[in-house]
C-alpha cells in the first residue's frame, strides 16, 4: 500500500508540474515573438490591463477554489461530491455575473483609451467563472487536467503567429493569451458532464456555500495581490514599459518555480485527508519535514542557476531591447527559496490543517509590506524596486509562518541539512562563474545550455561530497506513509 501511494503522489507531482508549466508556458513561448513584434510599450499595456483585470478574476474565485478542493478531497462518496460540485459552480456563477458588471462599469465604460484591451481581457473573467480544476485536483486527478489543456494551448500558440503580425495587433495578442485559458476551462467540463448528477439547489444553499468560502478569500486574494499591487503601483509611477519588464521577468521565474511548488499542489489534498484523521497527524508532520527538505534541495540550484544566466537569458529570449529583464530576474531569484518554504509551511500544513486565519495573517502581513515598501521603493527604483519588494514580502510571509508554527513543526530537523545545501549552491556558483570567466562562448544558446549542464553537475557533485540526510533516505518525503487506505 505504501509503494502504491508513493507512486501515485510521484505521478501526480509529474502531471502537476506539466500542468503548471503549460499554464504559464503559452505566454512564455509567445513572448519572445510578441516582444519583437509589439515592442515594450504594447507589452506593458497588456500586462498593466491584465493586472487590473486580475483583481476581478480574484473576486470571481473568492475562496471557492480552495474551499471546493478541500471539500472534494474529504468527500466520502460520489453523492457528496455531486452536491459540492453543483453548489460551488452555482455560487461562482452568481458572483461572476456581479463581478463582470462591476468590471464593465469601471473599465469598459470609463477607460476610453484602453477600452478594447480591457474588453479582450474580460474573457479571462469568464474563464475564471467556468474553472473547475479544483474538482479534479480534490480527487487527485491531475492527468485529466493536463490532457484536456495541452491541445488548446498548442492551438493558441499557433494562433499568435497567425494573428499577431505588427504593432497594431495588440488586441489579438491579448485574446490569444486569455483565450487559451478560456477554451481549456471549457474542455474541463467534458470529463464531468456525464458523471455529475445535477441535484437541485436553492438560493439558501448558494448563500451557505458563499458564506463558508469567504474564510478562504483573504489568502486567495492576498497571494495574487502581493504581486499584482506591484504592477499597479509600477504602472502609476513608472509607466507601462516598466510593468512590461517586471511582468516578463516574473513570468520566467514562475516557470522555474513550478518545478518546486507543484509538489505542494499535489500534497494538499493528501495532507488534508491525513491531518483530519487524528491518528495520522504525526505521520503528516513527518511528511512535512520531508517535503521541506525536498523543496529546499530543489530551490537552491534553481535560484543559483538563475543568478548565473539571467543576463544572457533575457537577451537570448526577448532580444537586446529587453536586457533590463535580466537584472530583474537576478533580484527576483532570491525569492525562490522563500516561496518554496511558504509552499510547505503555508499551503501543505496550515491550509491542509484548515488553519486559515493563521495562513491568511501571514499572507496579509506580506501584503502590508508589499504596499508600504512598494510606495517607497517603486517610485525611486522602478521595476527594480518592485522586484526587491517581492523578495521582501515573501521573506516576511515565511518569517510569520515559522513563528506561528514553531511549536507544531520540528524546524531543527527541517533545517539540519540547510548549511550543506547552501554550501553546495555557493560552491556551484563560484565554480560556474570561474569557468565562465575563462571561457568565451559568444552563442547565447550554447552558453545557456553549457551553464545548465555545468550547474547541475557541480551541484550534484558537491551534494555527494557533503551527503545531506535527504539523500541518505530516498523515501524521506513519504516515509511517514504506512498502512494508508
Amino acid at each position: 500500500m505504501e509503494l502504491k501511494l508513493m507512486k501515485k503522489v510521484s505521478v501526480n507531482y509529474l502531471y502537476n508540474v506539466i500542468y503548471q508549466i503549460l499554464i504559464i508556458l503559452m505566454p512564455l513561448i509567445t513572448s519572445p515573438y510578441a516582444a519583437r513584434v509589439l515592442g515594450p510599450e504594447a507589452i506593458g499595456i497588456s500586462s498593466y490591463s491584465g493586472a487590473n483585470a486580475k483583481y476581478f478574476i480574484l473576486l470571481v474565485g473568492l475562496g471557492f477554489n480552495f474551499y471546493g478542493q478541500r471539500l472534494v478531497s474529504l468527500a466520502k462518496n460520489s453523492s457528496e461530491r455531486n452536491k459540492i460540485f453543483v453548489g460551488i459552480v452555482a455560487s461562482k456563477l452568481v458572483v461572476g455575473v456581479v463581478v463582470f458588471i462591476a468590471y464593465a462599469l469601471l473599465f469598459l465604460c470609463r477607460d476610453v483609451e484602453y477600452r478594447e484591451v480591457y474588453f479582450a481581457q474580460s474573457l479571462a473573467i469568464f474563464a475564471s467563472i467556468i474553472d473547475i480544476t479544483w474538482f479534479y485536483a480534490g480527487q487527485e486527478k491531475f492527468k485529466q487536467i493536463v490532457i484536456q489543456n495541452t491541445i488548446t494551448r498548442l492551438i493558441f500558440i499557433f494562433g499568435l503567429f497567425y494573428f499577431v503580425k505588427s504593432e497594431s495587433d495588440l488586441i489579438s495578442y491579448v485574446l490569444v493569451l486569455v483565450g487559451g485559458t478560456f477554451l481549456g476551462n471549457i474542455l474541463m467540463w467534458v470529463g464531468v458532464l456525464g458523471k455529475v448528477s445535477w441535484t437541485p439547489i436553492s438560493i439558501r444553499d448558494i448563500y451557505l456555500v458563499f458564506r463558508k468560502s469567504l474564510i478562504y478569500v483573504i489568502p486567495t486574494i492576498a497571494l495574487a495581490v502581493n504581486v499584482t499591487i506591484n504592477q499597479t503601483i509600477l504602472g502609476r509611477f513608472s509607466g507601462a514599459t516598466e510593468v512590461g519588464y517586471f511582468s516578463q521577468s516574473f513570468n520566467i521565474v514562475n516557470v522555474l518555480l513550478t518545478l518546486v511548488t507543484s509538489l505542494g499542489t499535489v500534497m494538499l489534498p493528501r495532507m488534508t485527508k491525513m491531518i483530519n484523521e487524528k491518528s495520522k497527524v504525526d505521520d503528516a508532520k513527518r511528511m512535512i519535514t520531508g517535503s521541506f527538505k525536498v523543496m529546499t534541495i530543489l530551490a537552491i540550484p534553481i535560484m543559483v542557476a538563475l543568478m548565473i544566466v539571467s543576463h544572457r537569458f533575457s537577451i537570448f529570449f526577448y532580444g537586446p531591447s529587453f536586457a533590463r529583464i535580466g537584472q530583474l530576474m537576478l533580484v527576483e531569484s532570491f525569492s525562490i527559496l522563500f516561496i518554496a518554504w511558504n509552499n510547505v509551511i503555508g499551503l501543505q500544513y496550515l491550509m491542509a490543517a484548515n488553519r486559515i486565519k493563521e495562513y491568511s495573517f501571514s499572507i496579509a502581513g506580506g501584503g502590508i509590506i508589499t504596499l508600504a515598501a512598494g510606495l517607497l521603493l517603486i517610485p525611486a527604483l522602478g521595476s527594480t524596486g518592485a522586484m526587491m519588494n517581492i523578495v521582501l514580502s515573501e521573506a516576511m510571509v515565511v518569517l510569520i509562518q515559522v513563528i506561528m508554527t514553531r511549536n507544531d513543526l520540528n524546524y531543527r530537523q527541517m533545517f539540519n541539512d540547510f548549511h550543506k545545501l547552501v554550501l553546495s549552491g555557493a560552491l556551484m556558483f563560484v565554480a560556474a562563474i570561474t569557468i565562465n570567466s575563462r571561457l568565451e562562448i559568444n552563442n547565447d544558446f550554447l552558453y545557456l545550455s553549457f551553464n545548465a549542464l555545468m550547474a547541475i553537475s557541480f551541484y550534484m557533485f558537491f551534494l555527494i561530497i557533503f551527503n545531506p540526510s535527504v539523500l541518505k533516505n530516498k523515501n524521506v518525503l513519504l516515509s511517514a506513509i504506512r498502512n494508508k487506505g
